[in-house]
């Protein structure tokens, strides 16, 4: 991600990459988690909006998950 601001010079810019990589479950359980996104382009001073989506292969363990940070 770049910003493009056209009141800073080239090398004033905000340069960022994030690395993500994919889910595993513990131990084999199938519990999965899926993040989604309204838009995957954003500009400084939005809201950024998600989802999260859990899926476990026992519903006790989804009434463990009591916080995403």
């Amino acid at each position: 991600v770049e910003t493009a601001d056209p009141s800073l010079k080239p090398e004033q810019q905000a340069i960022k990459e994030m690395h993500v990589d994919p889910y595993m479950s513990f131990q084999g359980y199938r519990n999965y988690l899926h993040i989604s996104m309204g838009s995957s382009r954003v500009v400084v001073g939005d809201t950024v909006n998600f989802h999260a989506h859990i899926k476990c292969d026992k519903p006790e363990r989804k009434q463990l998950v009591e916080q995403l940070t």
